[in-house]
């Protein structure tokens, strides 16, 4: 629940709304992911849809106009650098 509304917000990955809620107490506009690692090739879905899922409660909940997530990195679909 978003502490300045009654708004509940629902998540499928649990990381996500202490991550936003962080940025949110600390001031900052949101998160630069920044993956150098292989990864699993299943998990590269599930990785493309934690950000789609972050960036969207960042801009919902935190209140500046600027308020973003971006991702950098060098994995491809099969999970490979």
């Amino acid at each position: 629940t978003d502490p300045e509304s009654n708004e509940a917000y629902v998540f499928r990955f649990k990381s996500t709304l202490p991550l936003v809620l962080l940025a949110k107490i600390l001031q900052f506009d949101g998160w630069f992911i920044n993956i150098e690692a292989k990864m699993e090739p299943e998990l590269v879905l599930d990785m493309q849809e934690f950000l789609k899922e972050l960036t969207s409660a960042v801009k919902s909940i935190l209140p500046s106009q600027r308020s973003q997530v971006l991702w950098y990195d060098s994995i491809i679909e099969n999970g490979d650098l």
